[in-house]
């Protein structure tokens, strides 16, 4: 999104509210974007609200747009502070909260924010549901894909077909993320087994790594007609 504002009339600014920079910081500020850090000191740092508070103080942006429920939280109470408004705060995930005291937080930076962007419609839905926000106040907007850095895809597709056993013209089903609970990847191994029930000639791929991954290979040989 920065990377493409940068022919627009708008001039983009990255807050990033952690000390794990890269590899995003790297390219944005090649491309002439700026990125200014405000790493935490602990696990709750009310010292980074009063910076990013005092930064948007300084710098008088026309909007500030936080992503991840947490940057939301820090986003809006130095949205707060400083005046400077309006805030778009963004809902990407559809986990729930097990603190009472966080979900009430989030539910006010929600609620009190001028719109909120879903990448999703299914994201959207949830967070009207167990947010309670307005419908009205949510607009979706799909993640992006930049489909220039995928030019010949078509030729490694053959070649990762051959690889993966998939024959030409049957079904090869993939997905691509982090291997965590929030992604429910075990409902993709679930989804795969049923599918292979009707069509033994199906492949399917998971492509990442992450916390579940031993828990998924686990359950995709369970799942697996030939183990």
């Amino acid at each position: 999104l920065a990377l493409g504002l940068r022919s627009s009339p708008w001039s983009p600014v990255v807050a990033c509210l952690s000390g794990v920079t890269e590899p995003h910081a790297g390219t944005l500020r090649e491309a002439g974007v700026r990125v200014e850090i405000f790493e935490r000191a602990g696990r709750r740092d009310p010292g980074r609200v009063l910076a990013l508070a005092r930064f948007l103080r300084r710098e008088r942006p026309a909007l500030v747009h936080s992503f991840l429920v947490g940057a939301n939280a820090y986003a809006w109470a130095a949205s707060r502070l400083s005046g400077v408004r309006p805030l778009i705060v963004s809902s990407r995930t559809s986990m729930t909260i097990r603190s009472r005291a966080a979900r009430a937080i989030h539910t006010r930076v929600f609620r009190r924010a001028e719109a909120v962007v879903a990448n999703s419609e299914f994201v959207a839905g949830f967070t009207a549901s167990y947010y309670g926000v307005e419908r009205s106040a949510i607009r979706v907007i799909p993640n992006g894909v930049n489909l220039a850095r995928h030019e010949g895809a078509s030729r490694a597709g053959a070649a990762f077909r051959a690889e993966s056993g998939a024959g030409e013209g049957s079904l090869l089903v993939g997905t691509v993320g982090r291997l965590s609970r929030e992604k429910n990847v075990a409902l993709f191994v679930e989804a795969a087994a049923r599918v292979l029930r009707e069509a033994p000639g199906a492949r399917f791929v998971i492509v990442g790594d992450g916390p579940e991954r031993e828990a998924l290979e686990k359950a995709a040989r369970e799942a697996s007609p030939d183990g």
